[in-house]
Order: C-alpha cells, then structure tokens, then sequence
C-alpha cells in the first residue's frame, strides 16, 4: 500500500484513501464513494463524495503519458494549472473554484466540487442563451488580465516569469527549428487572407 511519497496513477480506492490520508478531507472511517468523471485525453479527474453529508472534493491527477497514444507528457503542467487558479482565485474568486492542495509528488490537484454547476460548452451548443454571461466573462477577464501584466507583477511572479518556464523554453525550441529547417513564414488570418505579421511577432523568427 503506497504512502503517496513516490508517483504513481491513482484508481479510485487510492484516490478515496488519500482524500482522507494527505487531504483529511474526510474522517477516516467516513464511507465515501469515488469515480472519474473526467473526459479528457491527458489528466484523469476524480470526485470523492461522503456518503453520510454530500461533502465532496474534486482530485485531478495528471500521468506521464497520453491516455489515447502513450506519448510521453510533462508532469508540470499540472502545477502550472493549479498555481494559474490559485492566483486568479485572489484575483477573481467569485469565478474560479477553490484549491485545497496541490502535491507535486504526485501531480495531483485538488480543489471544490463544482460539478453541480452546467457545462457551459454543451450550453452554448445546445443553443441556451445565459444574459448574465457577457458581463460576468468581461468581469473575469477585467480583474485577472491586467493585474497579471508586466504593467501590475514584477515579471517572476507574472504569468510568463518563471512559473511559464517551460512553455518559453518549448516555444525557442520550436522557433529554432524553424529557422533550421528553413520553412517559409507567411502569417494567415483564420480565413487565409494572407496578413502582415507584427514586428514584435515577426522578430521572433528572424
């Protein structure tokens, strides 16, 4: 039985024992039931419930490799995400759910269950207009944008200092294989109107 000191990928009995081992989320002898309800390719996310109050917690844990292919993958993307939300919660917490823990041994995010809200993606597809929805997106993007610019952050603590490392680094990766492959850059609106690129944009490649 594992004491969670090493990574390893969590299936629901171990993802209910460390609810209640590393989170203390629940009682020891409290009865809990755990399921994935993740739907994705690349993290598995589970929902801890008590059977005895209805308290719940959400656990995403990210794997070394894509479910689908096997492709290895970077375990860090899951702390990026978490302190993503962890900043934009103290920024705008009436939007973003809560995180409880973050545990980079083993890549596991957990945060509040807000599986009771609907998916605002299958909404809109379904056709449902929400008139409130403008205006909270707008509130959203008004108070986590501009305080996390050069502008308001010093620049180590803002989305692209040192936190976004790895994300710097694979775009000069790819940057430099451009130029070694000698493609030929043309810059396309969505359209294929074929535009002028800006300097700041274009430099990046020359």
């Amino acid at each position: 039985m594992s004491d969670y000191s090493a990574f390893f990928l969590m299936k629901p009995e171990d993802v209910k024992r460390y609810a209640v081992e590393v989170l203390h989320f629940f009682q020891p002898d409290e009865e809990t039931d755990c399921v994935e309800i993740g739907d994705g390719n690349i993290n598995y996310v589970f929902q801890v419930r008590s059977r005895k109050d209805g308290r719940s917690v959400i656990v995403k844990q990210a794997d070394k490799l894509l479910r689908s292919s096997g492709r290895p993958l970077d375990l860090y993307r899951n702390k990026i995400e978490a302190e993503t939300l962890m900043l934009e919660a103290r920024l705008a917490p009436k939007f973003i759910p809560e995180v409880y823990h973050y545990d980079e041994t083993m890549a596991a995010l957990s945060m509040e269950d807000i599986s009771a809200y609907k998916n605002l993606r299958k909404e809109l597809a379904a056709g449902r207009v929400y008139g409130h929805l403008s205006e909270n997106l707008s509130d959203f993007l008004a108070q986590s944008l501009l305080p996390t610019t050069d502008l308001v952050m010093d620049r180590q603590d803002a989305p692209d200092g040192d936190c976004f490392a790895p994300v710097r680094d694979s775009a000069e990766r790819l940057r430099t294989r451009l130029r070694q492959a000698g493609l030929r850059r043309e810059w396309l609106w969505l359209d294929g109107e074929t535009m002028d690129a800006p300097e700041d944009i274009r430099a990046l490649f020359d």
